[in-house]
């Protein structure tokens, strides 16, 4: 699972919609290597992840972006901050995003008046179940995690790297065809010489 996180935004190395615009956000820059705490309040688990919610601050709901639930459930009008989550554990073959496309799940019943149903008081807190193999421990008291307002720079996966591999390596390969050309073309009489041209 790597770094346990919260993750705001997901540029996929700028690649992703929004990513230079988020990047380039005043409060995002000024917020950059900045701590701050974390507060969960809850731990939940479904088939396929477990993780635990996260309430956001006033201060944090700054660096939200303002379309990160309607990503999941565009017909839904969510909380801003909803999504907030810390990843603890996947399924076999589940990636974390889904972890967040879960706890949705669980907002969007607890909008349409759908708390759970309270199986147990625990010592730390209450236990709801909401059917379909999710379940949720409501904390009696939120629990605060320090963390630290940065970018990831983990490794990227094998399939992009061997994908910008042979990017890089296809211009080589133009240059090399092209010096094979400009030397055929060399070697033609004198009256049949055409120009030149250099392959950038």
């Amino acid at each position: 699972m790597g770094v346990l996180h919260c993750t705001t935004k997901f540029c996929d190395y700028g690649k992703a919609d929004g990513a230079k615009e988020y990047a380039e956000k005043e409060v995002v820059r000024d917020a950059l290597c900045h701590a701050s705490k974390l507060k969960l309040s809850a731990l939940f688990v479904t088939p396929r992840t477990l993780g635990a919610r996260v309430a956001l601050t006033d201060e944090q709901l700054k660096l939200w972006p303002a379309d990160a639930e309607k990503e999941v459930m565009p017909e839904q009008d969510l909380p801003l901050g909803s999504r907030a989550h810390v990843t603890l554990g996947c399924a076999k073959g589940v990636e974390p995003v889904q972890t967040g496309k879960d706890l949705l799940e669980f907002v969007k019943l607890e909008k349409e008046g759908n708390e759970g149903e309270k199986v147990q008081d625990l010592e730390q807190g209450e236990l709801r179940y909401f059917g379909k193999g999710m379940w949720m421990l409501r904390l009696s008291q939120e629990d605060e995690l320090l963390g630290v307002f940065s970018g990831f720079y983990g490794k990227k996966k094998e399939a992009d790297k061997a994908e910008e591999g042979a990017a890089e390596k296809k211009p080589e390969e133009e240059k090399e065809g092209g010096a094979e050309k400009e030397e055929k073309k060399e070697s033609q009489p004198e009256g049949k010489k055409k120009s030149k041209c250099t392959l950038l």
